[in-house]
């Protein structure tokens, strides 16, 4: 499975190589130079690529259905761990240590989830990816907001295993998606009953509001009227 991974990449690879080409050979037209060693070259190219990307391609037409179940658990991977990273920082900005450590724990239990995920991705050959969206933990948050982040981001994740077990018809994979469905399922009814403690307290959320960023490539203190004046 890993070898068809790194098939599927090369694939993607020589799609882009060919757009760059075409992008080359447009701007030595472009720009006249008057090179025709150069317009061979990159008349060349494509033809030999081209080739190559085909057979790859045929290759690759039989087995795309393994591919996209990697490429679907890679997504839920990604989605399980934005979760992760949330109950993370709420369980630090919340100043309730019971309502804080339950965060902690729902935390700690996806993050056992998401491991499992992970070595299923490993497995089949792909590779888990990190990649969120950063943002500042205290900006603009609310009491009424820390839950319902969590909350649609889980329902977010089920609703994702649903339309797997509508897309994806091997029965083996099938029942993979079905499980990880069952525990979303079970998780959400966890959420369910943090929220509604959560209702019933009085929670305050930590904030620094003389925290600054400062980027150190811009001058030194003093020096920079956009940020100390």
């Amino acid at each position: 499975m890993a070898f068809l991974i790194k098939m599927a990449e090369l694939q993607k690879s020589l799609s882009h190589t060919l757009k760059i080409v075409e992008e080359a050979k447009g701007l030595l037209k472009k720009e006249g130079i008057g090179q025709n060693q150069l317009d061979k070259m990159l008349t060349k190219i494509p033809k030999d690529i081209q080739q190559s990307a085909e057979e790859i391609s045929k290759y690759l037409k039989d087995k795309q259905s393994k591919i996209e179940e990697v490429e679907f658990l890679t997504e839920a991977f990604r989605l399980e761990y934005g979760i992760i990273l949330n109950c993370q920082k709420y369980s630090v900005l919340i100043e309730n240590k019971k309502v804080a450590s339950h965060f902690a724990q729902f935390g700690h239990k996806e993050k056992k989830h998401a491991n499992e995920l992970m070595k299923i991705i490993y497995k089949m050959g792909g590779t888990p990816e990190y990649i969120f969206k950063e943002e500042k933990p205290t900006e603009g948050l609310k009491k009424e907001d820390v839950m319902s982040v969590i909350i649609n981001a889980e329902k977010k994740i089920l609703s994702f295993y649903e339309e797997g077990l509508i897309k994806f018809r091997d029965a083996e994979f099938a029942w993979l998606i079905g499980n990880l469905k069952l525990e979303e399922i079970k998780n959400l009814e966890v959420l369910e009953k943090i929220n509604e403690e959560f209702k019933e307290k009085e929670i305050c959320l930590r904030s620094d509001p003389d925290f600054k960023w400062v980027d150190p490539l811009m001058g030194e203190p003093g020096d920079r009227a956009w940020i100390d004046g």
